[in-house]
């Protein structure tokens, strides 16, 4: 049985928040799609955990159990509404993701038109693309993370390649590396080192040292970065600096396992708790 940590709860609130509050157009969370960043380390740690706790087949059903149904109904609602609603030239074009978004390859079918970031076109269900992204993970899971779990070079290496390629990506086609998923298995991955080498710190006040530091990073990349969309420079495009600092900041925070009280239990913490449990 995996322990329940509303540390990690705390942090996919935040990560589902930020994201919605970009889509919303809210100003001021301009980077809110990085929040996608910190919920792929946090996917990584957890199946990490869970691949070490249950066989492929067990593993796959209880994935399934989880997404399936919502995941499902979500776009059979929205398929309905779009039908009625939508002009015919942007129901085609929806209709066309339809099987890749029901099979869990909504990034690839967004990946054939424009970026994320293009906002002229009908895309209902956009935000997809992460669970895609996240269930071609899951395929994997159960059998690479077992492989790679007593295997740290082989590990670093994969990260390393998949950062690299993912780095070179973006210097040519962003959208390749920001819809699919072997560019962004390096993020998965981090989470999973976390998972296996854990860190513990010498003292109380070097964790909360620690954790101030980091959180301060973390809000101060959300907020404060100047990514430019659709940049193929990589200091400024995404995934690029800003998403490597996201994830190396999330991981220790994953790490140190946020202790102070008034974070988890004050007002802020038990509401982003809650939006965790029920992304």
């Amino acid at each position: 049985m995996i322990a329940f940590r509303d540390d990690l709860q705390i942090l996919r609130g935040l990560a589902v928040t930020f994201v919605f509050l970009y889509h919303l157009k809210v100003l001021g969370f301009e980077n809110g799609y990085l929040g996608v960043d910190l919920f792929f380390v946090l996917s990584g740690f957890l199946m990490a955990l869970l691949t070490e706790k249950d066989n492929a087949i067990e593993f796959y059903n209880r994935r399934l159990r989880r997404l399936l149904p919502a995941y499902l109904f979500t776009i059979f609602i929205t398929s309905i509404v779009i039908a009625l609603v939508s002009i015919p030239s942007d129901a085609n074009q929806s209709f066309n993701r339809f099987w890749l978004n029901t099979i869990g390859l909504s990034n690839i079918a967004f990946w054939f038109e424009n970026t994320y970031f293009e906002s002229e076109s009908f895309k209902p269900l956009l935000h997809l693309w992460s669970l895609g992204v996240e269930m071609q993970f899951y395929l994997l899971a159960p059998f690479l993370l077992p492989f790679l779990r007593h295997r740290l070079v082989l590990t670093l290496l994969l990260l390393i390649g998949s950062l690299v390629i993912s780095t070179l990506f973006t210097s040519i086609s962003p959208k390749t590396s920001f819809f699919m998923m072997p560019l962004r298995l390096w993020e998965f991955l981090i989470g999973a080192l976390v998972a296996w080498y854990p860190l513990k710190l010498s003292s109380k006040l070097n964790q909360g040292w620690a954790e101030t530091a980091c959180l301060a990073m973390l809000l101060g990349v959300l907020f404060l970065y100047p990514i430019k969309n659709e940049s193929h420079n990589i200091l400024f495009g995404h995934p690029g600096l800003a998403a490597f600092l996201v994830v190396t900041i999330t991981a220790f925070l994953i790490a140190f396992k946020i202790q102070n009280k008034f974070i988890i239990k004050g007002s802020i913490g038990r509401i982003m708790s809650k939006l965790g449990d029920y992304s």
